[in-house]
């Protein structure tokens, strides 16, 4: 029926290109999906959180990320050193299940005066596991022993995710937000959903826009897969929040943020994310940077057998690693006490096991 309706078109003397009326003919017919009229700003929010919240199923992630940064600070007697380019690669996993949470992530690139900064074969890693209560956090450099802090936390995956670079981005955790995108849009202080569609990707989106503490946000929303947004733009205001703790920008700052998603698939009957471009531009202080993300996914896992993974143990620490201990009920101004792990254990501890060290124990034994 909507070939046939262009080709009628067409024949009547309508001048306007193929392409042009099958989009119009498509954005029409997506339209329709709300019940033949024009769906409401809040719908459009309805249908994106009903999209995110089902990606939130037990699932294993791995991604590498690039990221190139030009800053030009040239002219501020405060923070001219910080002017340069700098280039860096990622490589993370994450595993969730919505109560514990997994992240490790392995880093290298050159700084901003073009020197190294760790190497493709000896990078800097992080590995953080959340088990519900407990948040054990362990970073290193290649295959040297490292430090492994464990601390009562009342963190939750959704702030370990934060740790994840691509997966957070791709789970739209937009712009030091601190929050998925879903969240963020229940504060809005104001949702308008613009006139009609508009292409991103070459299919017909609805655009919405939000206002929101956490800074202006338009999303292009795409029907064609699963209601995910394939486009996003962040702008980030002094006095707009940033992070969990809802710290407001500064005086002199201000952020553009761009995200394009470049490729979804299908998985498991869910339309995902797997590459997508991200460009910044912020202002401070006199100066500018700007920077260009790419983000590609290379696993996504549903419902994965975290067991047999062993992924969230703590097999990632090396022998003779230093650990730092703090737990529930400890001065928060007393200095952690000082442990070291060796073969899958924290050793070196007094007589009396101090509590809470038995679960991340048990964690590693498994």
């Amino acid at each position: 029926m909507i070939l046939k309706g262009v080709a009628r078109s067409a024949r009547g003397g309508v001048v306007r290109g193929l392409a042009v009326a099958l989009l119009s003919c498509m954005g029409a017919a997506l339209v329709a999906l709300g019940g033949g009229e024009a769906l409401s700003a809040e719908e459009l929010v309805r249908r994106l959180a009903a999209a995110q919240e089902a990606q939130k199923r037990p699932c294993y992630t791995k991604s590498e990320t690039h990221t190139t940064r030009a800053n030009d600070y040239s002219r501020s007697p405060t923070v001219r050193n910080a002017t340069g380019q700098m280039e860096m690669r990622y490589v993370t996993e994450v595993s969730c299940d919505g109560q514990r949470c997994a992240v490790a992530t392995q880093r290298w690139g050159r700084g901003l005066d073009g020197r190294p900064i760790y190497s493709a074969g000896k990078p800097a890693s992080l590995f953080c596991v959340w088990d519900g209560s407990r948040c054990a956090s362990y970073s290193a450099v290649g295959d040297a022993p490292g430090a492994l802090r464990v601390t009562e936390s009342p963190r939750s995956p959704d702030r370990t995710i934060l740790m994840a670079g691509t997966e957070a981005t791709l789970r739209g955790y937009y712009s030091g937000s601190g929050a998925p995108i879903e969240e963020v849009l229940t504060s809005a202080t104001s949702l308008r959903r613009r006139t009609g569609t508009e292409v991103v990707g070459g299919l017909p989106c609805h655009v919405l826009e939000a206002e929101t503490p956490y800074g202006k946000h338009v999303l292009w929303i795409d029907p064609a897969h699963g209601w995910n947004v394939a486009r996003a733009e962040v702008l980030k205001k002094p006095g707009d929040w940033i992070n969990t703790d809802n710290r407001p920008m500064s005086k002199d700052l201000r952020v553009l943020t761009v995200l394009e998603i470049k490729r979804f698939e299908k998985i498991q009957d869910l339309w995902v994310a797997i590459e997508a471009e991200e460009r910044s531009e912020m202002a401070d202080r006199g100066g500018i940077s700007k920077s260009v993300t790419r983000h590609k996914r290379t696993a996504v896992e549903f419902d994965p057998d975290f067991e047999a993974r062993r992924a969230f143990t703590l097999d990632r620490v090396s022998n003779g690693a230093k650990v730092f201990l703090k737990e529930k009920g400890d001065d928060p101004s007393a200095p952690m006490s000082r442990r070291m792990w060796q073969d899958g254990r924290i050793v070196s501890a007094p007589p009396a096991t101090p509590r809470g060290v038995s679960a991340v124990q048990g964690q590693s034994a498994r």
